[in-house]
């Protein structure tokens, strides 16, 4: 017995994902918010009282050295800062600076009208 691998729900996801991620590749583009895909999900995880950098690691599944590599991009591009935990000193807190802070209510009405359009005759 055959499968078609192009019924199954892998396949379908995978191929979702993708479609979405280049719609919301360009429509990060249109609105020339100067960020990737993957700096754009993180830096809107980020809220005003700040995430754990473990936090993210957790949320995004990605590992330290790829949450390391986009939190550089974000603290050159001046949108969040490092800070110590007052909990433990191994660990790095995430806060938005004040120019993120204005990116983010910026990006938030986007964020809002892809995720709308994408879930359409869900």
């Amino acid at each position: 017995m055959a499968i078609n691998v192009e019924q199954t729900l892998g396949f379908n996801l995978h191929i979702s994902a993708f479609v979405l991620k280049q719609a919301l590749k360009t429509t990060l583009k249109k609105a020339e918010a100067d960020l990737t895909i993957e700096e754009f999900v993180l830096f809107m995880l980020v809220s005003d009282g700040g995430i754990e950098q473990a936090d993210l690691q957790t949320t995004l599944y990605k590992d330290k050295t790829n949450i390391t590599h986009l939190l550089d991009r974000l603290v050159e591009k001046d949108l969040v800062i490092r800070q110590m935990s007052h909990v433990s000193r191994r660990q790095q807190v995430i806060a938005l600076t004040k120019k993120g802070k204005a990116k983010q209510q910026e990006l938030i009405p986007l964020l809002q009208a892809f995720s709308q359009q994408a879930a359409q005759g869900i």
